[in-house]
């Protein structure tokens, strides 16, 4: 396992990771920002059967699953930003509403001055992983704070969270 840029984080550290799981294979992340609702690319679930769709809530090292007791919700609607652009990644934001309340894809988190943890970003694309001279590219949430809450009025958004000290 390979971890760029960052330290490991302890168990339930940041709850609000998820891994979405198509057909039961891990292929994308994202953030749950309420409690119906998970915040991801836009690339992750363009042209994905909802039906085949799952977002695993809990688990911290996907390879050792017995370490952290996961749960498993059903997607039930998936949208993206009607301007998304697959050649360019414009646009790439999307939102999977959960059927139970309760590396692409996943939140870019920024820890404030008051110590809370804010998602700023969507990891959009890039050439390979953290290689030298080809960036990262991510989508900027502040950009789309209109468009999430137009699409996700029926539900009740978590709190912002103490980071790590």
């Amino acid at each position: 396992m390979r971890l760029v840029g960052g330290s490991w984080s302890e168990i339930n550290e940041y709850p609000w990771m998820v891994a979405l799981m198509y057909k039961g294979h891990f292929y994308c992340g994202g953030t749950l920002i309420s409690d119906r609702y998970v915040l991801t690319a836009a690339h992750c679930i363009e042209g994905v059967n909802v039906n085949n769709l799952r977002v695993m809530v809990g688990d911290h090292v996907r390879s050792f699953p017995i370490e952290t007791k996961s749960r498993d919700y059903q997607a039930v609607y998936s949208v993206y930003h009607h301007e998304f652009n697959r050649s360019t990644y414009n646009h790439d934001i999307g939102l999977v509403k959960l059927g139970q309340r309760g590396d692409s894809g996943g939140g870019l988190m920024w820890q404030g001055r008051d110590g809370k943890m804010d998602v700023i970003a969507i990891v959009s694309w890039g050439q390979g992983c953290a290689r030298r001279g080809y960036p990262g590219v991510y989508t900027r949430v502040s950009n789309y704070l209109d468009w999430i809450e137009e699409h996700t009025k029926d539900s009740c958004y978590c709190g912002r969270r103490q980071g790590r000290s």
